[in-house]
């Protein structure tokens, strides 16, 4: 992915969380879980980023689709950037999927699978991986114009299983396939402290030679593996626009959003119209 010039500070792209809700609890999330909710009409100051330089922003959450507006921002955003959709998919089909392929302006679809149902559906929640394996056949035999990507963070417990699972669902599907690397405490926040980061966690290298491995055995070129470096890149808006801190300009892009946003934020909170509100 190309880099973008947000003001000087060079960044993947914007990853914008329209709200910290979610129906999943997966145990290794980075994404802390609140009742915060990005209100629609506060969309214009979201807009001011392409003065930036940003064209491309991932929505994402929580589970963005908790959001009961999020076909409006979806509408809106899309007039000015090009757009990532990333869910844990259990609210998308197939009617939902034709929806986001009528937005020229989407270019793709995130979702997590984590391997085989019992191991999935161990992680997110009964009939998640039924309900995801559906939306890959559904895609594969429509004619969508975005790209469908599937993740999933490698671990100890997965990793021996993953090649099965690759080619009895993924294979010939037309999909992307991002393998992850699981996150350790000091780099995200794990969701619960019960998951063992020790005995799990494999490191990026072993997942970038798999991926390889992969492509090279089945011809795909559509396998990429995913590390935690890759994540030092990515500026995070939360719901409150405030700037998540795992960027390592945070602190020049909070100076730099403050700049441009001061004097519409302080007006915007004198009037008593809340940037965040609760669901």
């Amino acid at each position: 992915m190309k880099y973008q010039n947000l003001g000087g500070i060079m960044t993947d792209y914007i990853s914008f969380s329209i709200c910290n809700i979610c129906n999943l609890c997966c145990p290794y999330c980075y994404k802390e879980k609140d009742e915060h909710i990005f209100k629609i009409e506060n969309l214009i100051y979201l807009k001011k980023l392409k003065d930036l330089g940003i064209n491309v922003i991932n929505i994402s959450g929580g589970e963005p689709y908790c959001n009961p507006n999020i076909h409006n921002i979806l509408e809106e955003l899309s007039e000015s950037f090009y757009l990532y959709l990333s869910s844990n998919g259990l609210l998308i089909d197939k009617k939902e999927l034709d929806y986001i392929n009528q937005n020229q302006k989407i270019r793709l679809l995130s979702l997590p699978l984590y391997g085989s149902r019992k191991y999935n559906d161990s992680i997110t929640a009964q009939g998640h991986f039924d309900k995801i394996i559906s939306i890959i056949k559904a895609y594969k035999s429509g004619a969508y114009g975005f790209s469908l990507k599937i993740n999933t963070v490698v671990t100890k417990d997965n990793l021996l299983d993953l090649e099965r699972f690759y080619v009895e669902y993924l294979l010939g599907k037309d999909v992307i396939w991002r393998l992850f690397e699981l996150q350790f405490k000091g780099d995200f926040k794990l969701r619960s402290s019960s998951v063992d980061y020790a005995n799990m966690h494999i490191d990026g290298k072993i997942i970038e030679g798999f991926a390889q491995k992969m492509n090279s055995l089945y011809r795909d070129e559509k396998i990429f593996a995913g590390t935690k470096t890759d994540l030092k890149n990515v500026l995070m808006l939360e719901p409150n626009l405030d700037v998540c801190t795992s960027h390592p300009d945070y602190v020049k892009v909070t100076n730099l959003l403050s700049e441009d946003f001061e004097v519409e934020f302080k007006k915007l909170q004198e009037d008593n119209h809340l940037i965040c509100g609760k669901y």
